[in-house]
């Protein structure tokens, strides 16, 4: 069974790096002979997605005459990449399917449609369009994977948990909010969340996401069940880069966190920072969570999610040794400092991206993943360690 596992993924990743190599090679003959997307290029390989659209949109406007049609569907396939990056499916799919009616000949094409049209809940056109891949690289699984995916998330919708799933109105803006934590001993009635709203910043907007860097916030009810309006934490916490994805402990006295520095030029990945509370009051946060054997700078170190007896710290890294893009890894406390990260294996983390974890005071850990199956983009799952100590997983559905 495990060679036959090994098999499959072999020839997983034998056709990707084919894909990867077709595609790279299709990037390099773009640019070279794409005058006018230059700038644009740049942007997007450094990873400014929303800057790189606003570009490129331009140049289909202004130089449409000047384009060959090839061209054209080059920048289409791009404009949608970006939107895909930046979590807009719906702009994505209408940028796929223009690059594929101008001439895009890929297969990645095909199946990144089909991706974002399964995330915007479009599952009988996400189905079409994974059976246009498998028709073009008909030896990849993915395919078949893809539509069993689809398959799924309909029968679930048709069946649905227990759960009610309601938006939370009094927090929630036409920005992106996320990542919410509450102070267990007041009855969840503080939440601390991240938001790309304006914060105490000037208004710097993101060239990733287009909208503002983010910050951490924080709102209460009051005992007519009324939430006070949210307020970012002053400067001591937040800062001038993208702040957010916060956790408390216990004693909801110590806050860890993510910050994602920016310099022109180079990259840094993002690191776990941490705010402590004296006299109902964060002091300034520092970068206390130092990984062990991780001096690059452009490796990230985010997400972090403490446990109840604040001994192990969870978090999410694409730091050397990890099963995909993003993997969950852990870090036990010692006397000083922390000791090396162990990575929570093939159980919890997959080829793809494991992301944003929290571990429940009774051991039970959710995270997110785009793994299949999945609903579309990144769905929620759980975690329990069964009599054996090993993890079992399942996509909590609909």
């Amino acid at each position: 069974m495990l060679v036959n596992k090994i098999e499959i993924m072999a020839k997983y990743f034998a056709i990707i790096i084919l894909i990867i190599f077709i595609c790279y090679n299709s990037i390099e003959t773009f640019s070279q002979n794409n005058k006018y997307t230059k700038r644009a290029d740049i942007k997007y390989e450094s990873g400014e997605y929303y800057r790189a659209i606003k570009i490129y949109e331009r140049v289909l406007k202004k130089k449409s005459k000047k384009l060959s049609k090839e061209q054209k569907s080059e920048i289409c396939f791009r404009i949608a990449e970006c939107y895909n990056y930046i979590n807009e499916p719906k702009k994505a799919a209408s940028n796929y399917t223009k690059a594929i009616k101008q001439g895009y000949t890929l297969p990645v094409a095909y199946l990144h449609l089909a991706e974002v049209l399964k995330m915007d809940e479009r599952f009988d056109e996400a189905i079409v369009e994974y059976q246009n891949y498998k028709s073009l690289v008909p030896g990849d699984t993915i395919g078949d994977t893809g539509i069993r995916s689809c398959q799924l998330a309909i029968e679930w919708i048709k069946n649905p948990t227990r759960y009610e799933v309601q938006p939370f109105k009094e927090l929630n803006t036409k920005y992106s909010d996320f990542c919410p934590c509450f102070d267990s001993r007041k009855e969840y009635q503080d939440v601390y969340f991240t938001s790309t709203r304006e914060g105490i910043h000037d208004k710097q907007i993101s060239s990733i996401s287009g909208q503002y860097f983010s910050d951490i916030f924080f709102t209460s009810i009051d005992k007519k069940g009324k939430w006070s309006k949210p307020e970012p934490l002053d400067s001591l916490v937040n800062s001038i880069y993208d702040d957010g994805s916060p956790c408390l402990n216990q004693k909801a006295n110590v806050m860890y966190f993510t910050r994602c520095r920016k310099e022109k030029t180079k990259h840094i990945g993002c690191q776990i920072y941490v705010a402590r509370k004296t006299g109902g009051y964060w002091g300034e946060a520092s970068k206390e969570v130092i990984i062990p054997n991780n001096e690059n700078d452009s490796i990230s170190i985010a997400h972090p999610s403490i446990s109840a007896d604040e001994k192990t710290l969870y978090f999410v890294s694409n730091m050397k040794g990890g099963l995909g893009r993003n993997d969950i890894w852990k870090v036990e406390k010692k006397d000083k400092g922390w000791g090396e990260p162990v990575n929570l294996g093939p159980e919890i983390n997959s080829e793809y991206d494991e992301m944003y974890p929290f571990i429940r005071d009774d051991g039970v850990l959710f995270f997110s993943s785009d793994r299949y199956p999945t609903m579309g983009g990144l769905d929620i799952f759980k975690a329990v360690k069964d009599t054996s100590n090993k993890w079992v997983v399942e996509n909590m559905k609909y």
